[in-house]
């Protein structure tokens, strides 16, 4: 059952539907859904999976909520480290590129 309040504010069942299949997609399970669609905070250690970037990003000791977003007041969107979920993985893959980069000049000298 998905509580009909999160966060203080009303969800409409298609808001609910819609952020317990995308936590599930990323990767959270069902008990980690639950806690995030109760409008809680979840301390996760784990890997998220982007299906933009096609990857799986490392995620250690991160703090997931659901909350408002802010320029609609009417949705709620995943974040995690107070950052958004999509702002997040971009951020990841900025952080694997420059990885990756760093280590392939290394090889050139």
């Amino acid at each position: 059952e998905i509580p009909l309040r999160l966060v203080g504010s009303e969800m409409c069942i298609r808001d609910r539907l819609r952020m317990d299949e995308f936590c599930r997609k990323i990767g959270f399970n069902d008990a980690q859904t639950e806690t995030l669609i109760r409008g809680k905070s979840l301390k996760y250690s784990g890997t998220l999976y982007s299906e933009m970037h096609r990857k799986q990003f490392k995620a250690e000791n991160v703090i997931a909520r659901i909350s408002p977003d802010e320029t609609n007041g009417r949705k709620f969107i995943l974040k995690i480290d107070g950052l958004p979920i999509v702002r997040w993985f971009r951020e990841q893959a900025e952080k694997l590129q420059h990885c990756i980069s760093s280590r392939h000049n290394m090889r050139m000298l």
